[in-house]
């Protein structure tokens, strides 16, 4: 099996999910647009690491641009926060559940699982 994906973390996601690296926009009604580094995604979610807590239960839009086969390729998903955890000095990784994700998006978060 590809060693990007994993099974059972802690945070309960249960499917497969991938390494994914790249930086993000967090949206929240409440506050400015927060720049995020993406850490892994899978069909139902993904986790970031952010510079600042968002407690969980937050409603949140994400976006990024990442590559899928060489070609730049644009996800905009809906989510909510499920954890946010501080890392130390590192700041806090935040798990997000995806909750509506346009198909355009769903068929790049289905190419980038790919094996």
């Amino acid at each position: 099996m590809n060693s990007n994906f994993n099974h059972q973390a802690k945070d309960g996601r249960g499917e497969a999910r991938k390494v994914l690296r790249c930086h993000a926009r967090l949206l929240q009604k409440s506050a400015p647009p927060l720049v995020v580094t993406t850490v892994d995604i899978s069909a139902q979610g993904l986790s970031v690491m952010a510079s600042e807590n968002v407690p969980p239960g937050t409603s949140c839009g994400i976006v990024f641009e990442t590559l899928v086969k060489g070609k730049s390729a644009h996800i905009e998903a809906v989510a909510k926060v499920i954890y946010s955890i501080c890392v130390g000095t590192t700041g806090f990784r935040v798990g997000l559940q995806f909750t509506d994700v346009d198909p355009a998006s769903k068929t790049v978060v289905n190419q980038l699982l790919m094996p």
